[in-house]
Order: C-alpha cells, then sequence, then structure tokens
C-alpha cells in the first residue's frame, strides 16, 4: 500500500514540473538520503554501544530466528560508509536489490540480514520506484494519452513480480 501511494504522491508532487527530472531526482534523492544517512549513524552507535542488544531483544520476543540474527558482525568504518553510498538507497542488499546481478555482483553487495539497519531495504525500492515514477510524469506530459497508458500497461506488465509494479500503479 505505501508504495502505490507514493507512486501516487510523487505523480502529483513531479507533475508541476515534468520535465525537470534532473532537479527532481537530486530533491528525491536528498529527501531519503539525509535521513537515511542519519539512521545508518544512529544504528551504528547503538550497535556499537549494545552490539549484543538485538540478541537479547531475539530472545526476549521470541524472535530469535529473524531479530536475534541481524547484524553486521563487526562494525567497521567501511562497511558503515558502504551502506551509505551503496546498500541503503542506490543499490540494496544482495538479496533485495532491483539492479541486474551483473552491476550488483561487482559492488561486494551484503545481503539484508547483516545490514546495520535492516528496515532500509525499503528505501532502495521508494528511490528506484521515484524514479520510475519521474519517467512515467515525463511520458504523460509529452506522449499521447493512448501511448502513455500503453507504456503504463506494459511497465505494469514487465514488472509484474517487482515492487515496482506498485508504483506503476499508483501513478
Amino acid at each position: 500500500i505505501f508504495f502505490v501511494l507514493s507512486g501516487a504522491a510523487l505523480t502529483y508532487s513531479f507533475a508541476p514540473r515534468p520535465f525537470a527530472w534532473v532537479r527532481s531526482a537530486v530533491r528525491r534523492a536528498l529527501r531519503l538520503g539525509v535521513p537515511m544517512v542519519a539512521a545508518i549513524l544512529f544504528a551504528s552507535l547503538l550497535l556499537f554501544w549494545l552490539p549484543d542488544a538485538h540478541v537479547a531483544a531475539g530472545k526476549a520476543t521470541g524472535s530469535q530466528e529473524w531479530l536475534g540474527s541481524l547484524s553486521p558482525g563487526t562494525l567497521r568504518v567501511n562497511l558503515v560508509l558502504h551502506q551509505i553510498l551503496f546498500e541503503g538507497m542506490v543499490t540494496g542488499y544482495s538479496d533485495t536489490s532491483l539492479l541486474p546481478h551483473f552491476v550488483t555482483s561487482r559492488l561486494g553487495l551484503g545481503p539484508r540480514s547483516s545490514s546495520i539497519d535492516a528496515p532500509l531495504w525499503t528505501l532502495h525500492v521508494e528511490f528506484i520506484g521515484s524514479l520510475a515514477t519521474i519517467m512515467l510524469v515525463m511520458i504523460r506530459a509529452s506522449a499521447p494519452t493512448w501511448l502513455h497508458r500503453t507504456i503504463c500497461i506494459a511497465l505494469g506488465l514487465i514488472f509484474l513480480t517487482s515492487p515496482l509494479v506498485l508504483f506503476v500503479v499508483g501513478h
């Protein structure tokens, strides 16, 4: 539901300036990226000060399989930077990325289970979905209605098994 609503809200947000795609993409990256950096840095501090808190929380909630096992292992500065620059928003994690494997396999992406802040896996989907919505808004502003609708249907079919279909539906 969130991604459908995001596609709808972003369509209205980008519509007044449909061809300012660079400006829209940069603004979107900043709007998502600044809180993401803050969340990763805050989670890193918590992991540094309380390295086993997730294990205790997993035991207390009966969620050792999930919560108790989420951990990047050893917290290192290069891991924090890697998750800020790549996994957090741009590429996603190795098991959640929407990018082709031949791209992600060269970047040394870790799985979501070894992330510093596991719920951030959705940020990659949100960012790529934002870029797709910018593209759809540009097409809607420049193409005949029938072509825009045909492209939306085609993308819906292409993205049928991807979360990106939800942005197309919202658009």
